[in-house]
């Protein structure tokens, strides 16, 4: 038939049109109307979207309309090609590519929609109503995924897959607008290959080897550089060591971390691997639980001796206010995630049920207010690699204990954990008390510090009854607990590898 001529062809197209309408509705309707059927029983709602939304999304405020677009533009790429679970990728030129298929196309049905509209008494009726019952779908789908992306705060491609065929027929028409007759079939072909190209590619090159099982290697050949750990999981399985991509993270981060276990014998479950991100208070600032390989190397397939090669993505998903050295923890579990297998180091002895195996720099994506200025501002520096700012006094009720509260700056990386030195000196100089420790409770040791840093480090060191009435001094340096070697000291108050605070008196009773 051809459309549009005499006054019965349009009302015999739209009958035409709408038996296939009724026939793909009832198909639709025996392969996933018991499904609807279902819902509207279980949850008094046939579609689910009131139970999902009270799940996954009722602590998430609803976007704003341009909020919501923005992110539906943002997940363009998932439309065309992302698998997995939204974490394998396609390579970069790919989506380039699409990227730009989609721009011309987009641009080629404006310049058609005006061409027509500009010789509208020339265009065919059965043209106009063909794209516009694609674009209809189109708009229909993509409302509904626009809908949902707003009440959700997330978007798939996957969503504007019913309309997959409508939104191809006018990208092509889009596509053909921008050339001459004869060279549409050629460029469309072009097209049509290149993405013929890429399903063939992607399958072999990008997702079979993202699923692919995971190496084993003997134990003899573990990389030089692989964190040495033997720990003992249970009877049958050991974690032999480590190897961590990065040491700094911050929130929304993903940290490749690989794993070396081994099977020491058979392994009878199936377990689960949780690897956590801890902070120094024991708070939760990421982690993962997953069976190894990403299920793809079960433990009860292991065979004895043989050591599997882990590959871990650990996501940091929350961060203090300032930089900590986060513990990373590595737990084995069946069932629920309280029965851990318990831990033994190579000796023996045992471990808490989740040892930490390494530390994660976790420092907030933005940078912390600095702290006030110290009571007592000071130039001195260590080493050339930090500077101690300042200092503050603050005297317990009763004059029982001092706290000390150091300004550091981290001036240059250390790859050595050094020491906080706090001593209390009496007049004559000898010691009478010390509060040496980590700096900033161990929460960030300084193998941890970062050029720019700046840090409140706090000391609380117990004077004894005769401080009272005393002028005493203040000692202070870095020093490495290994060896007890000081760094050198430079600037105000130095005493060549310490610097020498005060004097300043203790009160009495009477303040």
């Amino acid at each position: 038939h051809h459309l549009g001529r005499g006054e019965g062809q349009p009302r015999r197209a739209w009958r035409a049109l709408v038996q296939p309408l009724l026939i793909a509705g009832l198909a639709a309707a025996a392969a996933g109307g018991w499904w609807y059927v279902r819902n509207g029983v279980l949850y008094g709602d046939p579609l689910g979207m009131r139970t999902h939304h009270a799940i996954f999304s009722s602590a998430v405020a609803p976007l704003s309309p341009l909020a919501t677009l923005r992110t539906a533009v943002e997940a363009l790429p998932s439309y065309w090609g992302v698998f997995g679970w939204m974490n394998v990728l396609a390579p970069e030129a790919f989506y380039l590519g699409v990227r730009a298929l989609t721009v011309l196309g987009l641009a080629g049905l404006l310049v058609a929609g005006w061409r027509a509209w500009r010789r509208r008494s020339k265009v065919p009726g059965d043209a106009l109503r063909a794209a516009g019952l694609a674009a209809l779908w189109v708009l229909v789908v993509g409302g509904m995924a626009l809908a949902w992306t707003q009440s959700s705060t997330r978007i798939q491609g996957r969503l504007l897959f019913p309309a997959a065929g409508a939104i191809s027929c006018l990208l092509a028409y889009g596509l053909a607008a921008w050339l001459p007759g004869r060279a549409r079939g050629v460029a469309l072909g072009l097209a049509g290959a290149g993405l013929a190209a890429a399903a063939l590619y992607i399958p072999l090159r990008v997702i079979g080897p993202a699923y692919a099982p995971p190496p084993r290697i003997a134990a003899e050949d573990l990389p030089a550089d692989v964190r040495p750990l033997d720990i003992r999981y249970g009877d049958a399985v050991t974690l032999l060591g480590y190897r961590a991509a990065a040491r700094d993270a911050a929130p929304g981060d993903a940290v490749p971390l690989t794993l070396y276990w081994r099977a020491e014998g058979p392994v009878a479950a199936d377990y689960v691997e949780a690897v956590t991100v801890i902070g120094p208070g024991g708070e939760r600032l990421g982690g993962i639980d997953t069976h190894p390989g990403m299920g793809l190397a079960p433990t009860s397939g292991w065979a004895a001796g043989e050591v599997l090669v882990d590959e871990v993505v650990v996501p940091v998903e929350a961060a203090g206010e300032g930089p900590v050295a986060a513990g990373l923890r590595v737990a084995l579990y069946a069932g629920e995630h309280t029965q851990t297998l318990p831990a033994r180091d190579g000796s023996g002895a045992a471990l808490p049920p989740a040892p930490e195996i390494g530390r994660l720099r976790v420092a907030p994506g933005a940078a912390a207010a600095p702290a006030g200025p110290a009571e007592h501002s000071l130039e001195a520096t260590f080493g050339g690699v930090a500077a101690l700012r300042g200092y503050d006094l603050a005297l317990a009720p009763g004059g029982g204990d001092l706290e000390v509260t150091l300004h550091w700056e981290c001036l240059a990386e250390m790859p050595e954990p050094y020491t906080v030195m706090v001593h209390v000196l009496e007049e004559d100089g000898e010691p009478l008390a010390y509060g040496d420790g980590p700096p900033v409770g161990g929460a960030l040791p300084t193998d941890y510090w970062r050029a720019g840093d700046a840090l409140r480090d706090v000391h609380t060191v117990a004077l004894p009854e005769g401080a009272v009435g005393q002028a005493l001094s203040l000692r202070v340096g870095l020093y490495r607990l290994d060896t007890f070697e000081r760094l050198p000291a430079t600037g105000d108050a130095a005493a060549g590898d310490h610097v020498l605070l005060g004097p300043w008196r203790v009160p009495g009773d009477e303040g």
